[in-house]
Formats: C-alpha cells, sequence, structure tokens
C-alpha cells in the first residue's frame, strides 16, 4: 500500500498547500521579473513547477510529499502577475483584451487537459510515474518557452536602460 494513497481526505490538504504556496509569492515575483525579464522568470517558474512534481514523485513520506508540493507551487507563482504583465506589455489597446483572454482561455483549456490526461495517466501507471512524467514534459516545455521568447527579455532590458538614461527611472530600478 502507497503513503499518498492512505492518506485519504490529505490529498486535498495537498492541493490547497499547492494553490497556497503558488498564491503567496505572486507579488514577489513580479517584482522581480518587472527587474530581471518576464521570460527568464516565467520559465524558471515553469522548471521550478517541473522538477518540484519530478521529485515529488520519488518522495517517501506524506510529509516530503507536503514539503515538495510547497516548493513546486512557489515556482508557480510566477505564472499570474507575470504572463499577464507581459501580455499587457506585448499588445496595445482593443488586442491587448483578446490577447489577455486567450491568456486566460489557455490556462483553463491546460487546468481541463491536463488532469484528464493525468488521471488516465493514474490508472496505468501510479501516481509516481504519473508525476515524474507531468514534470519532465513541462520541464521541455519550459526550455521550449525560454529558447522562444527569449529575445523578448533582451529587448525589456534595453527599454528599461533607455528609461534610465532618460532619466524616467532610477539606476535602481534596472
Amino acid at each position: 500500500s502507497d503513503f499518498v494513497e492512505e492518506q485519504g481526505a490529505a490529498r486535498g490538504f495537498l492541493k490547497t498547500a499547492l494553490t497556497g504556496s503558488s498564491t503567496a509569492l505572486q507579488l514577489p515575483m513580479a517584482m522581480l521579473a518587472e527587474r530581471f525579464g518576464d521570460i527568464m522568470f516565467l520559465a524558471m517558474g515553469m522548471a521550478w513547477v517541473a522538477i518540484g512534481f519530478m521529485v515529488i514523485g520519488v518522495a517517501s513520506s506524506f510529509l516530503q510529499v507536503l514539503m515538495l508540493t510547497l516548493c513546486a507551487g512557489s515556482g508557480g507563482s510566477v505564472q499570474h502577475p507575470v504572463a499577464s504583465a507581459f501580455v499587457s506589455r506585448e499588445y496595445e489597446g482593443r488586442k491587448r483584451g483578446s490577447a489577455l483572454g486567450i491568456l486566460n482561455f489557455a490556462g483553463d483549456l491546460g487546468k481541463l487537459v491536463v488532469p484528464a490526461v493525468f488521471a488516465l495517466s493514474l490508472a496505468w501507471y501510479g501516481w509516481r510515474w504519473s508525476l515524474f512524467s507531468l514534470g519532465a514534459v513541462s520541464l521541455l516545455f519550459s526550455a521550449i518557452f525560454w529558447y522562444v521568447l527569449r529575445h523578448k527579455d533582451q529587448r525589456q532590458r534595453a527599454a528599461r536602460q533607455a528609461q534610465v538614461r532618460n532619466g524616467l527611472v532610477s539606476p535602481a530600478a534596472v
């Protein structure tokens, strides 16, 4: 018998821990991303969650699963504030609303599709392999995301440096 399967109602507590830790750090992550680059932080957040899920798959106690869930969730704190800010800066006027709508739709679609695929994987392979595989696929996506969009961070840094040169922001903001 497996310790996570034996926990019953505590699985709901794991979901609460994941959501709580991803919520708790949203403001600090948004501030750091403004300084160091949206794309880098989004990719790092995705990778952090992915690695967290992979490591949860090899945990040997419920306490380890709980602590690793808290850690994985902290990587998820990047997505909402940073992705929304990035999309808002990339699109102007009426296009901004559509772009934010697409971002939110994609997130909701992911919340629909990933649990369904994960449930099928659970039935065939168990929770450990399923979490490890989910993490591995997510890690791959985070690397592709960063590679495809990394030039956006360079453009963002150049714009901030121009603001400093023009006296619009203090050097400490860059």
